[in-house]
């Protein structure tokens, strides 16, 4: 395999093009096998010496998730709808009586929140129905966000009055704050220790490596290569 990458790579097109061409720098093909498993075997050797000792037990992904877990906290999430009726001094009272009958419209059972927004809201957001989208605890002014954890999943908020005039929200889902489950998270954390370990390894292995200033290609590994040829 090898071999047969490496004519292809110096568009050599037979054995005998290849023996060739070795003849006139003194050399067989014995000898550019040989050069071809000492360049490729330092991977293989990695690979077999580092990459396949990686182990991580089950109580050392629970001690990490124990130890690390500001990692995987949840920050709460809401999804929201709104309706925003703007008011000034001089008309903030008949903005109220508004945005007052609104809100009684949007609590009805039958109520269609979206056709509401259209219809009324007074924010960028009323040609797509109100809707807010998915927002995290921080996104919004103190409170609106109070609003949005406190209202129940599906309903409307109280009349929230604003400097700007008044909002209404609807809280269409929320994700509440917490800690993920340990195994929600656990092949992450696996994944990350073994990411570590190999880190780890490598460097011991190379350091090793460069101290012995030549690295001797064992034959198990080099009869991977020849058999692959």
């Amino acid at each position: 395999m090898l071999l047969d990458q490496f004519k292809k790579a110096n568009n050599i097109e037979s054995d005998a093009e290849l023996e060739q061409l070795l003849a006139q720098e003194g050399m067989r093909v014995a000898d550019i096998r040989r050069r071809l498993i000492e360049q490729e075997a330092p991977r293989e050797i990695i690979s077999v010496e580092v990459g396949n000792r990686l182990a991580c037990s089950d109580a050392e992904i629970e001690e990490y998730y124990e130890n690390n877990q500001d990692q995987f906290k949840i920050t709460a999430e809401y999804t929201l709808g709104e309706i925003v009726i703007l008011a000034e001094d001089d008309n903030r009272e008949e903005q109220r009586e508004l945005a007052a009958r609104i809100l009684e419209q949007a609590r009805a059972v039958d109520a269609d929140f979206a056709a509401l927004a259209k219809e009324h809201s007074q924010a960028g957001t009323a040609g797509n129905g109100g809707e807010l989208g998915t927002l995290k605890a921080g996104d919004l002014n103190a409170t609106l966000e109070k609003a949005a954890l406190q209202t129940p999943i599906g309903s409307v908020s109280d009349l929230l009055e604003m400097d700007y005039g008044f909002h209404i929200i609807r809280v269409a889902d929320r994700r509440e704050a917490g800690l993920q489950e340990l195994e929600a998270v656990r092949e992450e954390i696996r994944n990350y220790l073994e990411e570590t370990q190999y880190v780890e390894k490598l460097t011991v292995f190379l350091k090793k490596a460069r101290s012995e200033a030549n690295i001797q290609v064992r034959p198990g590994y080099e009869d991977r290569y020849i058999q692959a040829d």
